[in-house]
């Protein structure tokens, strides 16, 4: 049983982390895509054009450097260089709010020992977009990890409302009933 159990557990985290992996390269191959901003250009009123070519010039400016400021904090955050890796992603979710970045966020206050600001952080991603379910899975995590199993269900438990058919979260849940629990 204990092995069944431990293989159970190795396959959902493998799961988890490509499934991480996949989504956010997804979302970012996605975002990219889409990101191109149109210039528009109005031949009757020349400094319209402009100021229409000006704003729109900000708006790649900006993406590009939430884009940077992205991988950069990912990799401050690989390099466990917390502090850097918190002021870059803040920054980045200030341009460009998105649950991958409010996840990424999430996973380096845990990581750094802020768990109560790391599940803020995990509800925001959640709120953002209700289908990224490594939010709900980290979020769960952290009251796994303090003992409070019974949030963790309702977490997951929230997840599958979204997303019924998410069998990461299915797993995630069967993993945590047959858990052992040494009390709230």
């Amino acid at each position: 049983m204990k092995k069944i159990y431990f293989w159970l557990i190795g396959a959902g985290v493998i799961i988890l982390i490509l499934g991480g992996f996949l989504y956010y390269r997804y979302h970012k191959s996605k975002n990219n895509s889409s990101s191109t901003s149109t210039q528009t250009v109005t031949t009757t009123n020349t400094s319209s054009s402009q100021k229409t070519k000006a704003v729109d010039q900000t708006a790649v400016n900006s993406k590009a450097v939430s884009d940077s400021n992205f991988q950069a904090a990912e990799t401050a955050y690989q390099q466990k260089d917390y502090a850097t890796a918190a002021n870059l992603i803040a920054q980045e979710v200030g341009v460009n709010p998105t649950a991958v970045g409010y996840n990424l966020w999430g996973n380096i206050l845990r990581d750094s020992g802020d768990n109560a600001t790391a599940k803020a952080k995990y509800e925001q991603a959640i709120n953002l977009d209700a289908s990224y379910i490594s939010a709900y899975i980290n979020l769960a995590t952290i009251y796994q990890d303090e003992g409070n199993i019974d949030k963790a269900k309702e977490i997951l438990n929230q997840g599958l409302t979204a997303n019924p058919d998410n069998t990461d979260l299915q797993n995630s849940l069967a993993i945590l009933e047959i858990t052992p629990t040494t009390g709230n």
